[in-house]
Order: structure tokens, then C-alpha cells, then sequence
């Protein structure tokens, strides 16, 4: 029902969505998940680069492992775009590149974000060195303060700083040459995400790797809703999808073309790491295509917006005038992904500058 007002899904959801919250109550091994958020959404600055989107739409679990060293046991995996390289060190099945990892760099990396000055080109200056309460992180999470959810938050913490600490990345990205004045495309390789970690006192330390510490304060900085870190971490699709949107919204250059808000589905679909690419599909038993890819695909974005406060989207024409649902019948894969998404974080300084400008 993609392209309806958003209001109407939420009631739609709303008595399916007590039940999940009743259940979650009952049951003392689960964590406690707090009612959905009312207040306006609030926002943290996180340094970035083309490299965090692509890693959060890499899983081990539904991507590729390219190589596996029996001796020495790295893994290396490459994301669904095929630009980035993702190593791990001694790989065994603990080390899960989960969604769960995914919300804990970004927690490290708003905090190295807080404590370095951007554009910073001395790298004497940069303190790659972050610390941040496990209470903390649990709030961030948006869970109760309970004994239960302090003991899975930790332990889940221990499990995602050890695989950030067995990672490394290898990728290419187009950089700016000032002397040429053109974009060249730039190796960069084998870099280390943290190089120490640990828990004390109930506070996490990590040290984030030099050059990569480096490369993301003089790349740009992108606003993080605190509300994607209460994101189901059920639905593998939900935060990659976020996190490749957000920075699409943030880029400057995109807002000045008036094309921050508006991607395809096509280039969505690659950070959709759960949903099987067209030709398993295909040559399957199960081929239904809605059921496979379009489903699990609207429902990401739901999800999305049912979560993060101000979020909602609709599929849109190169206008992105709303698309009504005769315009949206889908009968055929190659229809689905030449659609057009319109989507808008109400609550960002972006959204909020462009009714200023409009007014």
C-alpha cells in the first residue's frame, strides 16, 4: 500500500504493534522495548564516507565469503555493490558482522565525532581514542535500564568491538584532485576499523585506526536520528536501508540539486542485504516476486518510519509527485526497480532549511 499517507499504515499497525510490546514484557530473557517515540527526533553529528553505507550493507550471514584461509582463517567478504573489501582475522561463526555491530560503530564513531574538529589535517591532533557508559548505550538503544538488558547489551558489546577489532577494509572511492580539478578513483586498502578495545567499570573504550580516523574527519559529516538505533535488529534490511538514505540526505552537493530526497529502487535494493537478488529468485521454487523482494522491501521502509520519528516516503515520478496505486502495479522485476523513492527525514536540519527557503 506504498504511496498511501503514512498516518493510515500506523493505525493500521498499531494494535499488532501493542502485542509485540505485551510479549516482549512477559518474557524476562528478552529485552524490554519502550513505547514508540513521541517527542521530536533528535539528532547526533557522526563523521562519514562512501565506505559506512557500503559496510552496513554488508552480513557475512547473506554475503559472499570470497576466500577463506583454512590456516589462517581470514574471511574476506565483499559487499553487494562490489566495492568494498571486508576482512576478518581468524574468522569463526561468532564473529557476526550483525546489524547489532552496525549500531555500535556508529555509537564509536559519534563519539570520535564529538572529540576531533573536522577538516582536521594534522594527524597528531586527532584523538582516535573513544569512551562511552554502557548505560549509555543501552538509553541510546532505547531499552529499560534493567539488570536483563545491561547483561545482553554487554555481552553483545564484547562480541561486536571483537569482530571491529579482527576487521579490516579494503575499497575504492571516487576523491577529488585539486591540482587536476577532476575526480579519480582511489584505492584504499587493508584498513584496520579499531586497533584496542575493551570494557572497564561498565565504560567501552575503543581506539579507532589512525588513517581511517583520519580519512573520516576530513571526509563530511552526516546527521544520525538517535531514533535508528531502536530499529528492530530482526529485519536485516532496515538499518542499511537508513543508513544509505541518511547520507544520501546529507550530502550537501545532492541538497543543492534537490536530489537528496529521491533515489531508485534499483540502487536501494543493494543495501537490502536479506532480499535474494533477481536471478535466485528465478531460478528457484518459490519465484513470486512480490512475495521475495517487493514485500520485504516496503515493509523495510515501514518499519523505518514507524521507527524513526518525521521519516515517511512514497514511491514518486522524476517530480516526485506521489504516484497513485494505478501508477504503482507492478508486473514485472524490471518495472519494480526503475521506480522512483521519495523520502524525507522531517526533523533534519535539511528538511527544516528547505521550508525556511520555500517560506
Amino acid at each position: 500500500m506504498a504511496g498511501i499517507p503514512y498516518l493510515w499504515k500506523v493505525n493500521r499497525k498499531a494494535n499488532s504493534m501493542k502485542q509485540d510490546q505485551i510479549k516482549n514484557t512477559e518474557n524476562s530473557n528478552k529485552f524490554v522495548t519502550p513505547p514508540p517515540n513521541t517527542e521530536a527526533t533528535d539528532y547526533r553529528a557522526m563523521y562519514s564516507g562512501s565506505m559506512t553505507s557500503r559496510l552496513a550493507a554488508t552480513l557475512p550471514s547473506f554475503s559472499k565469503i570470497l576466500d577463506l584461509d583454512d590456516i589462517s582463517g581470514m574471511a574476506t567478504i565483499e559487499d553487494p555493490t562490489g566495492q568494498l573489501m571486508f576482512s576478518i582475522d581468524g574468522y569463526v561463526p561468532e564473529d557476526k558482522l550483525n546489524i547489532f555491530t552496525h549500531k555500535l560503530n556508529h555509537i564509536l564513531l559519534i563519539k570520535l565525532t564529538e572529540q576531533n574538529n573536522y577538516g582536521e589535517k594534522d594527524k597528531s591532533k586527532i584523538n582516535e581514542k573513544v569512551r562511552i557508559p554502557l548505560a549509555d548505550i543501552v538509553e541510546m538503544l532505547g531499552l529499560e535500564s534493567t539488570p536483563t538488558n545491561r547483561k545482553n547489551v554487554r555481552r553483545k558489546v564484547e562480541q561486536g568491538l571483537e569482530t571491529l577489532f579482527k576487521s579490516r577494509l579494503s575499497w575504492t572511492e571516487a576523491v577529488y584532485n585539486h591540482k587536476s580539478k577532476t575526480t579519480e578513483p582511489t584505492d584504499f586498502g587493508d584498513m584496520r576499523i579499531i586497533t584496542a578495545k575493551g570494557i572497564r567499570n561498565n565504560v567501552v573504550s575503543a581506539v579507532f585506526d589512525r588513517e581511517l580516523a583520519f580519512k573520516l574527519v576530513n571526509d563530511y559529516i552526516m546527521q544520525i536520528p538517535l531514533d535508528l538505533f531502536r530499529i528492530d535488529e530482526r529485519n536485516l534490511n532496515c538499518y542499511p536501508l537508513s543508513i544509505k538514505m541518511l547520507q544520501h540526505y546529507n550530502m550537501t552537493s545532492n541538497v543543492k540539486r534537490s536530489t537528496h530526497n529521491i533515489l531508485s529502487v534499483k540502487t536501494l535494493l543493494n543495501f537490502c542485504p536479506s532480499i535474494p537478488d533477481i536471478e535466485v529468485v528465478r531460478n528457484s521454487n518459490y519465484r513470486s516476486i512480490t512475495n521475495r523482494i517487493i514485500d520485504p522491501f516496503e515493509k523495510a521502509l515501514d518499519q523505518i518510519a514507524e521507527t524513526v520519528e518525521g521519516f515517511y516516503w512514497n514511491y514518486c515520478n522524476s517530480n516526485k509527485e506521489c504516484l497513485d496505486d494505478e501508477q504503482i502495479t507492478v508486473s514485472d522485476y524490471d518495472t519494480f526497480i526503475n521506480l522512483l523513492v521519495h523520502f524525507e527525514f522531517k526533523s533534519h536540519k535539511h528538511y527544516q532549511a528547505n521550508l525556511e527557503y520555500l517560506e
